[in-house]
């Protein structure tokens, strides 16, 4: 009985054990300091991130930062950042650092909290650029969401949230911005671009109570359906944009591969699906003769054997 009683007890063990396994592999540890990538020799694996040297590849996959460090996470020059899971940063001046050109790509969410910027570059060159092309993105900051003073930053795609309530501030603050290629944005503040800010074919929201797109020399917007206002509740539909603290953007662009058969009017599936028809086509004009050659061979041999079979019956008789 008490072998039973102990086998059962140790079965029991095993089962919770196994049955909590998955939650703590996907769930990572609360990480309290800054993690650096500036300047990295070899691989480097850490809770919910993993640098990997020769590709210049950073994967984020459930990290978790919660610092009162002023950086939370610092990544190098060229790196490609790609974001899988749910991700946390925090910090005090900025949650991302980024020490010149980095790429975001992914599908998972990144969502950042600061009391400066969510993310930062603080690199004077100008070519310098950060790039969003894929991913979701919270950011809630003190002074701004996206901030790079002499550099760019293009927001070519995916989703991005920013929250900056603060009046002085902006929710994207660069020497360049360009935003378009499908970007969604959503924001409690203005856009600045010091030198320039381009906005097309993207879809905007932007609430401020300044100006919603503030840019010193180069302003255009293009390829975009546009309705502005001084309040959200006042939106109306214009021709442009003439320094109104609220938009609203649609996309103007068909993102559907035009004929090439047929042209614009038709989709590029057109083409493809006449393809597939004159291969499968092309396939029964082959094998079909080929298929009916077939069978009348075996018949004919199938024939041949049954009279051979019945005149070495009559033979024997």
């Amino acid at each position: 009985m008490k072998k039973i009683v102990g086998t059962l007890i140790s079965f029991i063990i095993v089962l919770g054990t196994v049955l909590a396994l998955p939650f703590s592999v996907s769930a990572s540890k609360v990480i309290k300091e800054t993690v650096s990538i500036l300047n990295p020799r070899q691989n480097i694996r850490g809770d919910g991130y993993t640098w990997m040297n020769r590709y210049d590849e950073l994967h984020l996959n459930n990290l978790n930062i919660d610092t009162t460090d002023d950086y939370g996470l610092k990544i190098c020059d060229n790196a490609v950042v790609y974001i899988e899971g749910n991700n946390y940063i925090k910090a005090s001046k900025a949650a991302v650092y980024c020490g010149g050109n980095v790429t975001f790509r992914g599908n998972g969410t990144l969502t950042l909290e600061s009391d400066g910027a969510g993310f930062i570059v603080l690199s004077q060159e100008k070519n310098k650029t950060i790039r969003f092309y894929s991913g979701t993105y919270r950011i809630k900051a003190g002074e701004a969401g996206l901030r790079a003073d002499d550099a760019n930053i293009a927001l070519v795609g995916g989703n991005m949230e920013i929250s900056v309530p603060n009046a002085d501030g902006y929710a994207v603050d660069a020497y360049g911005v360009t935003v378009n290629s499908g970007m969604k944005l959503s924001a409690d503040n203005s856009i600045r671009g010091t030198y320039k800010l381009n906005v097309s074919d993207a879809e905007l929201k932007i609430t401020s109570t300044k100006p919603a797109l503030i840019c010193d020399q180069y302003l255009s917007v293009a390829k975009v359906r546009l309705s502005v206002g001084n309040t959200a509740n006042e939106l109306t539909e214009a021709d442009g944009y003439n320094g109104e603290n609220c938009i609203s953007s649609v996309s103007t662009v068909s993102h559907r591969v035009p004929s090439i058969l047929f042209g614009e009017k038709y989709s590029i599936a057109l083409d493809i699906t006449l393809l597939i028809s004159g291969i499968l086509l092309l396939a029964a004009v082959i094998a079909i003769p080929k298929i009916i050659k077939y069978r009348k061979t075996k018949k004919i041999l199938e024939s041949r054997a049954g009279d051979g079979s019945t005149l070495k019956s009559a033979k024997q008789q």
